[in-house]
């Protein structure tokens, strides 16, 4: 008798290895950096010169809450420096910082980068600061 050759069988199993246990070993855990913690009821902001910054959207505001007086930073337009975004023209306001919705413009810029505006609105802060103290 003559064997006959059989189709190859479309839906079969490859061999199934066996499965070794690998021993688990314990890594070390590495130690969390420890958050540094403001004191309390003061939130932890980005600050220069000791003062905080803070940026929502298109405006960035400096100056001391507890102050009298916050220099606002308004971006009116952007362009691209390779990849990257940059502010081309800011409107640099020095305002009296009264709560919101109170608040009373002093004086009001605009200047070509946000360097520029920064170096002339961190100079009214500081000179306007320092006459009402005296």
């Amino acid at each position: 008798m003559e064997k006959k050759a059989e189709a190859p069988k479309t839906g079969t199993k490859k061999a199934e290895k066996p499965k070794t246990e690998k021993p688990k070993t314990e890594k070390p855990k590495a130690a969390k950096p420890k958050a540094e913690t403001p004191s309390e009821g003061t939130p932890k902001y980005f600050t220069y010169d000791g003062k905080p910054m803070v940026r929502r959207g298109d405006v960035i505001y400096y100056g001391d809450p507890k102050e009298k007086y916050i220099i606002i930073f308004t971006i009116n337009s952007k362009k691209t420096v390779g990849d990257l975004e940059v502010a081309d023209s800011v409107t640099i306001e020095l305002s009296t910082n009264n709560g919101h919705g109170k608040e009373k413009i002093i004086r009001k810029a605009k200047r070509e980068g946000l360097y520029s505006a920064f170096d002339i609105g961190e100079f009214w802060l500081r000179d306007t600061l320092e006459n009402a103290q005296a």
